[in-house]
Formats: structure tokens, C-alpha cells, sequence
């Protein structure tokens, strides 16, 4: 015995509106894969499978232990909470700190500073992976940029701003990604590093020197 006409109709209805939907999820799923190889391909035009090489600290080892002391006098003074003059690095000696101290190697082989001005400047070299990338895993950003560097309360931020890669601006859809980057977070994370920190002022970028100032005890 066969249904009835209604039925029949209501099971009509009811098949052909999953079919609908399901060429519907097909062309939403067609559509984001599509999407998805887009934008794989976009960023392999713009990363590189090795990082790259930036180039070496410009100091002397005379002029890199000048540097070392001059550092090392004035963590101390923080330390103890002594008075201090405010500490002052140009991009070569803050290059060579990266080079040499174990504190900044997070740094090491990812960054080489410029300060232009009032603007700190870098040739870049990241795993995209610590950029917040993990599924762009063993690809680099080769390239140059500009940061904005913050630093309030103790806590010190160093967020990339543009990028170029190969002559070009990073497309701003991976910008806002990276912008959320903080590179100097594992440096803060380190306990030293941290305990120093929260024993300055400001640290700022001016007349192209990194100033560090310390707080002005009472």
C-alpha cells in the first residue's frame, strides 16, 4: 500500500530541502577551500622556507665591553635602588647586546635594529609559527619593518606595524594578525629581565638612541 498524495508531497518537500542544503554546504565548503588555497598561496609569495641571514654586530671587542660595563652599571644601580643617569643605546650597540646577552636571545637571528629618528626600524627575519602562525610551521617573514615600542608600568611591548617583503607591503589582512605579536614577551618573561623592567620609567626611542630610564627614587 502506498502513501498518500500529502505524504508523499511532504516527503517531497523535505528531500528536495536537503538537497538544497546540502549543495548549499557544498558550495559554502567549495567556497573556503578555495578561500583557504588563496590565501595559502599568498602568504608562500611572501615567506620563504629559510630564515634569512641579518647581517653581524658592527662593534669592536673593545667597544663591546665598554658596552657590557657600562650595562652592567647601571642594572646594578637599578638593583639597589640607586640614583642612575638614564642609559642610552645606539642600534649598534643594541645589536651587539643582542648578539651576546642570554637574556635577549629570543631576539637573536630574528631581529637587526635601525633607529631612524624617532622610529624604531628592523630587518626581520620570524617563524611565522611564533607569530601566531602555528599552520604556517617552518615558513619565515624575510623582510623589513617598523614597530611601535610601548612600555607602561613595567611592561614593555614591541609590536611590528608595516612590513615589507620582496619590495612589498605585507597585505594588511596578515597585518592585524602580526600587529598582535609582542616581540620583546619572552625577554619580559625571563625573571631578571622582568625584575629590571619594573625598576624604569620610560623606555623610549629619540634623536635615534634607545633610552632606558629609571625610576627617580624619593
Amino acid at each position: 500500500m502506498t502513501g498518500s498524495p500529502a505524504a508523499a508531497r511532504r516527503r517531497g518537500c523535505f528531500f528536495h530541502g536537503c538537497l538544497v542544503g546540502a549543495v548549499g554546504l557544498l558550495l559554502v565548503l567549495g567556497g573556503l577551500l578555495v578561500a583557504l588555497h588563496y590565501t595559502w598561496k599568498t602568504m608562500l609569495r611572501f615567506t620563504d622556507s629559510q630564515p634569512a641571514e641579518l647581517p653581524a654586530a658592527l662593534l669592536s671587542r673593545s667597544e663591546k665591553n665598554q658596552l657590557k660595563r657600562r650595562c652592567a652599571a647601571f642594572e646594578a644601580a637599578l638593583r639597589e635602588q640607586r640614583p642612575a643617569p638614564a642609559l642610552t643605546l645606539s642600534a649598534d650597540e643594541i645589536n651587539a647586546l643582542i648578539a651576546d646577552d642570554p637574556r635577549l636571545q629570543g631576539f637573536k637571528g630574528k631581529v637587526y635594529v635601525h633607529l631612524a629618528g624617532g622610529q624604531l626600524q628592523s630587518q626581520l627575519s620570524v617563524p611565522l609559527e611564533e607569530a601566531g602562525w602555528p599552520q604556517l610551521k617552518g615558513r619565515y617573514l624575510n623582510g623589513t619593518a617598523t614597530f611601535r615600542l610601548s612600555f607602561q608600568n613595567g611592561a614593555l611591548a614591541i609590536r611590528p606595524q608595516t612590513i615589507r617583503v620582496k619590495g612589498r607591503p605585507l597585505p594588511e589582512i596578515y597585518m592585524r594578525a602580526i600587529r598582535k605579536w609582542n616581540l620583546a614577551a619572552e625577554a619580559a618573561r625571563q625573571p631578571q629581565a622582568g625584575a629590571l623592567l619594573q625598576e624604569l620609567a620610560d623606555i623610549r626611542v629619540r634623536d635615534s638612541q634607545l633610552t632606558l630610564e629609571p625610576q627617580r627614587k624619593p
